[in-house]
């Protein structure tokens, strides 16, 4: 197997490292022999195992839903950023507006008070 696994792998190999811990000398152990059998990175089985723990309560740190949302909102903001950058007012104390990338906008060289005389 390579790439990307699917849950119901990933939920099954963390179960069969569950199973297996008893048996052996300690939980690297156990993560290696069921590595073996499912021909599978031992590192990868022990960060889902880490995370299992994690989304189960019994460690502290990010849950893969609150993961999720996070990406997703940050993402619905960067495209919120996008949208709203046209429409923000030119800034008169530089003389410069928000403009597309490549967009001159006002003319170079031009400042507030560049027309007076």
């Amino acid at each position: 197997m390579s790439g990307r696994y699917d849950g119901d792998t990933k939920a099954r190999a963390v179960r069969l490292v569950r199973g297996h811990v008893g048996d052996d000398a300690s939980e690297w152990a156990a993560i290696r022999a069921v590595s073996g059998r499912l021909r599978m990175n031992a590192e990868t089985l022990r960060k889902w195992i880490r995370q299992d723990q994690v989304d189960s309560g019994r460690a502290d740190g990010v849950s893969t839903d609150s993961a999720g949302q996070i990406r997703e909102l940050k993402r619905r903001n960067a495209e919120l950023e996008q949208t709203i950058d046209p429409l923000r007012p030119p800034d008169l104390s530089t003389g410069t507006c928000a403009s597309p990338p490549g967009d001159p906008g006002v003319s170079a060289g031009w400042t507030p008070t560049s027309w007076l005389p």
